[in-house]
């Protein structure tokens, strides 16, 4: 039988990672989320929905969902050929 070890985490308050980082980049002090504005745009979060919803249904498709993900966004391979010296 396999053992699995899982180390307990503390919980990480957003505001805490926010400070931390404006403490390493001050001049990223007034940043602001731009890929999913949830305030601004709460349209934004529907994605989040429907992955969040097909995760609880099935949670085997974790890796079928991140394969299909890096798929759509990786650089096809003529790019790289072309880019590389």
């Amino acid at each position: 039988m396999t053992e699995i070890a899982i180390a307990a985490v503390e919980p990480v308050e957003t505001s805490d990672v926010n400070v931390a980082a404006t403490q390493i980049y001050p001049e990223r002090q007034d940043a602001a989320e731009e890929l999913t504005p949830v305030h601004t745009d709460p349209w934004s979060a529907v994605p989040f929905g429907l992955v969040d919803a097909k995760l609880l249904l099935n949670p085997a498709s974790a890796g079928r969902i991140a394969g299909s993900t890096v798929r759509a966004y990786r650089l096809p391979a003529k790019a790289v050929r072309l880019l590389r010296p």
